[in-house]
């Protein structure tokens, strides 16, 4: 290239450095400007925009305030900075020009509605016309309410903490041999939390189905979402809360242990509320083993009530689920008839209640279990078979030398009368007891 060139592409690209060199500096006169017109009450409204604009911010992302009140604090930050600048504040859009408190009208509504649009999707729960009850959870219960064909529930993306969400779903069922109508309960646990966070922000609204007859969640198109109880790995529910967390949990903690009345949360445990059922539920598996005695006294009643038998088992489940290391000491506090009446349970014709006792008993896996599982197989249904069989899996390796061959010959004679499901689990069990 020779200099003459140079010189020229050098003459060319000035005027274009110059230009932005006055832009920056029509900027900074802008401001200077406006900043001499308000003198310091300029700079505080920059000051106190930016302090709102970050607690909104802050609030929408924690639970230090409610979604609205969150909402509020942000659009005053935005309403205030807009402000600051409103004498100033010009839109040009494909020819139309729109100035002052209309420009700054515009710019807040779109900013805002820029920063909620992503936050928020709506769950229709069908096949729920004949339900009690219908709540939706994480560590919260999610805004909810029936339709005509539908419970909707609105999910908002600060609620999503926890990796899974449940539902509960109860329905009101005749009563055997009677004409009274009592609850039934089907929680899912393993409802997980992506189907959510994938239609964050969608137009349309999220649809799943209930079927009772066969105690699924189904998606729109028939796949199966979750079944009734919990998730079947043990890591499949941590939850995801940032490092700080702790501090939630210690005071959560700190409050159930101010209040260790358990008498109090058992009637808890019959409240119509589904939240404070479930809040009795956590307090009484907080409570550790000394409270199993008082539990059991309740749970073997013969007048004990469908809710308080399942908060019960439930309990036990959270209680053991959260705290294995502790076992043997809540093995050692169940005594022969709460072990039986817990096998009984997880036999039960009603799904949740067998679930939860099942998963109970295997996580205990109490040597005294297995004979007790074994003499109530052959007056149970099949599905009830299959969750004895679970009682046993998990107390085999408890037993001794001379346990475990009795247990497989008995296996050995139930081998050939159970599904291809429950056969498969003996197996697993004991691969002698399947050979012929």
């Amino acid at each position: 290239m020779s200099n003459q060139d140079a010189t020229e592409n050098a003459n060319a690209s000035a005027p274009e450095e110059d230009k932005a060199e006055e832009a920056k500096a029509a900027g900074r006169a802008t401001i200077g400007l406006i900043a001499a017109a308000t003198g310091s009450v300029f700079w505080s409204a920059l000051a106190v925009s930016a302090i709102l604009i970050a607690l909104g911010f802050v609030s929408l992302n924690s639970t230090l305030v409610d979604f609205t009140s969150s909402q509020l604090i942000l659009c005053s930050g935005l309403g205030i900075l807009f402000g600051a600048f409103g004498s100033m504040a010009t839109i040009n859009y494909k020819g139309v020009v729109v100035a002052g408190v209309a420009a700054i009208a515009i710019a807040l509504l779109g900013t805002v509605s820029y920063l909620i649009k992503d936050d928020y999707v709506i769950v229709k729960i069908g096949g729920v016309k004949k339900a009690n009850k219908v709540d939706m959870y994480g560590d919260r219960s999610y805004y909810g309410a029936p339709t005509r064909d539908s419970y909707d529930f609105i999910v908002l993306r600060r609620d999503l903490e926890r990796r899974n969400v449940n539902l509960l779903i109860e329905v009101l069922d005749q009563a055997q041999q009677s004409d009274q109508l009592e609850p039934r309960e089907y929680i899912f646990e393993c409802v997980e939390r992506d189907r959510i966070l994938n239609a964050l922000g969608s137009v349309q609204a999220i649809e799943w189905r209930f079927d009772q007859s066969r105690e699924l969640l189904l998606d729109f198109d028939g796949t199966t979402i979750a079944s009734v109880g919990p998730c079947q790995s043990e890591d499949s529910n941590p939850s995801d809360k940032p490092s700080f967390s702790w501090i939630g949990d210690f005071l959560i903690g700190t409050a159930f242990a101010m209040d260790q009345d358990p008498d109090a949360w058992l009637l808890e445990l019959d409240s119509d509320s589904t939240a404070a059922r479930r809040d009795a539920r956590k307090a009484l598996s907080e409570m550790g083993p000394e409270i199993i005695a008082e539990l059991a006294d309740d749970l073997l009643r013969p007048d004990v009530s469908y809710r308080t038998r399942l908060g019960i088992i439930v309990a036990f489940t959270e209680m053991l689920r959260e705290h294995k290391d502790q076992r043997v000491e809540i093995a050692a506090s169940i005594d022969d008839a709460l072990l039986s009446a817990l096998v009984q349970a997880s036999a039960d014709s009603d799904r949740t209640i067998r679930i939860y006792a099942s998963e109970f008993l295997y996580d205990l896996g109490d040597p005294r279990s297995v004979p007790l599982a074994l003499s109530a197989f052959d007056t149970a249904d099949d599905n009830g078979r299959y969750n004895l069989m679970l009682v046993v899996q998990g107390a085999y390796p408890y037993l001794e030398a001379a346990d475990k061959q009795s247990t497989d010959s008995a296996l050995k004679g139930i081998y050939s009368r159970v599904g291809a499901k429950t056969q498969e689990l003996i197996k697993q069990i004991s691969p002698e007891a399947a050979e012929t």
